[in-house]
């Protein structure tokens, strides 16, 4: 894992367990598609369906093959139907970052506070209407990351940059298309930006559709119930 993966990894992580942001949220459903494109040309490609709780989350993905996530605190289990084959993964569920910071993006500081970062500065464009915040991190995290520039416009976070301690921009989290849902603004379109240099860099476009909130996904998490003859296979790193 090269360096800028790494960093980029450590914000995964910092924002994985996201379930005490959830706030009067007890849970979420949507569809989504993601598309994924390295240097302008597209690299992947999936859709699905997820349900989450405030101690799961279940991913089930229909295209390009079939898979079923779920994920806890502390690990991932990921069950391949068709295959009659399933793993358990141990670590934060960092496979859906955009689950984190979708849930990270309704709070007002997109939770950097209660991560430990602390704010430096607040600007505000006039012009524009964006009003912009830095923050520095934790000490635990100041080897790795300088900082984090947050934008907000009509009160809804729009874009969220992540630096490294050399100040090179690695990781871009972007907001758009907001719909109101259950008097929370959501974003419907995500994205992803990781720059693993001024050539090389990856973006993940994330479209959700049919967001619900609060409602019982009890008869839909049945589906990801793993037949009692499959062993679940523990990989360890």
């Amino acid at each position: 894992m090269n360096t800028i993966n790494a960093m980029f990894y450590i914000v995964l992580c910092i924002f994985a367990n996201s379930t005490f942001l959830f706030s009067n949220i007890n849970s979420y459903m949507f569809q989504f598609s993601k598309t994924t494109t390295n240097n302008g040309v597209v690299v992947d490609s999936v859709s699905g369906n997820l349900f989450s709780d405030k101690e799961k989350l279940y991913v089930d993905i229909q295209y390009p093959i079939q898979q079923k996530f779920i994920s806890e605190f502390d690990k991932t289990i990921i069950y391949y139907p068709e295959e009659n084959r399933a793993l358990s993964i141990p670590g934060p569920p960092t496979y859906f970052p955009f689950y984190n910071f979708l849930i990270s993006s309704i709070v007002e500081d997109f939770g950097l506070s209660s991560r430990g970062f602390e704010l430096d500065s607040t600007r505000i464009d006039d012009f524009e209407k964006i009003m912009t915040t830095h923050w520095s991190p934790p000490a635990y995290l100041s080897e790795d990351i300088n900082g984090v520039k947050m934008k907000i416009k009509d009160s809804n976070i729009i874009q969220v940059d992540t630096y490294s301690n050399t100040g090179f921009l690695f990781s871009s989290v972007r907001f758009s298309e907001f719909i109101s849902n259950n008097n929370y603004m959501m974003p419907s379109v995500i994205e992803i930006h990781g720059m693993r240099s001024k050539d090389d860099i990856s973006i993940e476009v994330v479209k959700l559709v049919n967001l619900q909130l609060n409602n019982d996904i009890s008869q839909f998490i049945l589906d990801f119930t793993i037949p009692d003859d499959i062993i679940i296979e523990n990989l360890e790193y």
